[in-house]
């Protein structure tokens, strides 16, 4: 048995010792994500067990940050339901909200996801701190400087994102999903669940504005009408939209990188 396998069967044992219960749980062949997840049931209700990456795998993530977030949003339609969110000892335990839509999405849904980014913007912070991205950057120039192979495409990318987010409009701050995409968004019928709020945070929305506009196709003016654009004209907001775009694929291409490095 692995260590990996020894550790994840501890894991398990110890949720169904919260549970009180003995759930077999079945691991999930799951892309896009860096945790493990478990599907088991319990009376009539289906569970997700996601057990959570390390700090070096899931990086740029703060486990303590969305539990709060967590915690804040539950109640909300469009919130995955949270069981038990023991972040300090690596787990979290949730509703099995389905499988995740699949293209082309209709227009109930897009109607839905519209309506919850709306909801979510409005949401105020309480005693969450404001996302930092400057820390966020100086942990990647840490890792850069630190590498035995100091790369200059790193070095580049990370100047790049740091130059244009710099240059961005201002927007004011708010809940901000950071990593929305269509394997994140689950639909039952009565509304979307948005899952998986590891890397959000009360940050720039526009990181969401521009998901909408490049991954799901909604026009500027759609987006337009979400709270926190509302003071800048579509013009500047579809150009804002193709900054932000780029930094986002720098930063994943870079948090891949860096991921990668031992």
């Amino acid at each position: 048995m692995t260590a990996q396998m020894l550790a994840d069967k501890t894991l398990l044992n110890t949720v169904n010792d919260y549970l009180n219960q003995r759930v077999a749980w079945q691991l999930i062949a799951s892309k896009g994500t860096t945790n493990r997840l478990y599907r088991g049931q319990i009376s009539n209700q289906s569970l997700i067990l996601r057990a959570n990456a390390g700090e070096d795998w899931a990086f740029g993530v703060s486990r303590e940050t969305e539990a709060q977030i967590l915690e804040l949003i539950q109640g909300c339609v469009w919130a995955p339901k949270v069981v038990k969110n023991n972040w300090r000892e690596g787990w979290c335990l949730m509703w099995d909200h389905g499988d995740t839509i699949a293209p082309p999405i209709n227009k109930k849904t897009t109607s839905q996801l519209l309506m919850a980014i709306s909801e979510w913007q409005l949401i105020q912070p309480r005693n969450i701190q404001p996302f930092d991205y400057s820390a966020l950057f100086n942990r990647y120039q840490k890792h850069i400087d630190a590498a035995t192979d100091h790369s200059t495409q790193q070095q580049q990318q990370l100047d790049q994102i740091i130059n244009r987010i710099n240059k961005l409009p201002a927007v004011p701050q708010c809940l901000t999903h950071h990593d929305l995409h269509i394997d994140n968004i689950c639909s039952n019928d009565s509304n979307v669940v948005i899952l998986d709020w590891e890397y959000a945070g009360f940050g720039n929305p526009l990181f969401d504005g521009a998901a909408l506009f490049k991954k799901f196709k909604f026009t500027a003016i759609e987006i337009s009408t979400l709270p926190a654009f509302s003071q800048i004209n579509r013009t500047e907001l579809k150009q804002a939209f193709a900054e932000v775009s780029v930094v986002a694929t720098l930063l994943e291409k870079l948090w891949l990188s860096i991921r990668g490095q031992p």
